[in-house]
């Protein structure tokens, strides 16, 4: 049967499949044959064909490498759609496909987004830890110079109080001393 191939260049079969599902399933139940391994609305209104009766359509989803081909074909229910047999239908439904294609284009850039918002996001939450550390280290070194800055003041306490100790020290040398004498003198 004569088909509308689009080839979808660099999207995945599965986000394809999702999209056909969510722009066809618009016009009718979408339904998937697992054993030919298609989908098919049938009973479909589909008003920008121009046709105002219910038609089927049918596609397959194939993967091609990095990319996806997308078979449609629509019953007319006198004949599959060719554009022999019905040119304005055909164009109509070849603005249809386009349509779907940039339906599909604005899905992945949507998906791409996304992801790329998570990641700005993980980043700016990277960003935010990483300053958080940064204060911390500023805080630790704050401390550090104040601890500094105290044993500073306490060592030239502690060289005063090294000096006043020498001091009594002498002194009580010379109050020793002078004992000593006294104890000399009387054992003489």
């Amino acid at each position: 049967y004569p088909a509308l191939v689009l080839e979808v260049k660099e999207i995945d079969e599965k986000m394809v499949e999702s999209v056909w599902k969510d722009f066809f399933g618009k016009f009718g139940r979408d339904k998937k044959n697992r054993k030919e391994d298609e989908y098919y609305v049938t009973d479909a209104q589909i008003s920008p064909l121009g046709v105002s009766r219910a038609v089927d359509i049918y596609a397959k989803i194939i993967p091609s490498g990095a990319n996806t081909i997308v078979y449609t074909w629509i019953d007319m229910r006198g004949g599959i759609l060719n554009s022999a047999d019905n040119p304005t239908e055909y164009q109509n439904a070849v603005k249809l496909m386009q349509d779907f294609h940039l339906k599909v284009r604005e899905t992945a850039v949507q998906e791409n987004l996304e992801e790329q918002m998570k990641l700005l996001s993980r980043l700016e939450r990277d960003l935010q830890t990483l300053m958080k550390q940064n204060e911390r280290y500023h805080s630790i070194i704050e401390d550090a110079k104040e601890k500094i800055a105290k044993a500073e003041l306490d060592i030239k306490t502690n060289l005063q109080e090294q000096e006043l100790k020498k001091q009594e020290i002498e002194a009580q040398k010379a109050t020793v001393t002078t004992v000593e004498e006294k104890l000399k003198n009387l054992t003489k």
